[in-house]
């Protein structure tokens, strides 16, 4: 008679690295008589970084400039502008918004 083979106990599953974080250089409420700006700052990703992103008033999300350090430059109309910036890691995860509000004088 054969023995059996032994089925192997199941692999352990890890939950997935914690999402990835966006962080601003300088603060998150600015004011400036320009009519553009250049925001920029930095990220982190325990599985990578894929990109940075950052979204104005008109349209979708767009690609910054870089991931451990990123920025774009954004035109200003008159009066309070919000922008939101996001990281994306290597898995697809998205980090939550960081709102950024710049007041044009």
């Amino acid at each position: 008679m054969r023995p059996e083979a032994a089925t192997p106990p199941p692999s352990p599953t890890h939950p997935p690295p914690a999402p990835p974080s966006p962080t601003l250089s300088g603060k998150s409420a600015q004011q400036t008589s320009h009519s553009t700006i250049r925001i920029k700052g930095s990220a982190t990703g325990a599985a990578g970084l894929a990109r940075v992103e950052y979204h104005g008033s008109k349209g979708g999300y767009q690609a910054a400039k870089g991931t451990t350090s990123w920025s774009f430059t954004a035109r200003l109309h008159p009066g309070p502008n919000i922008f939101f910036v996001r990281a994306v890691d290597e898995l697809g995860q998205t980090s939550a918004p960081q709102k950024i509000t710049v007041v044009r004088k």
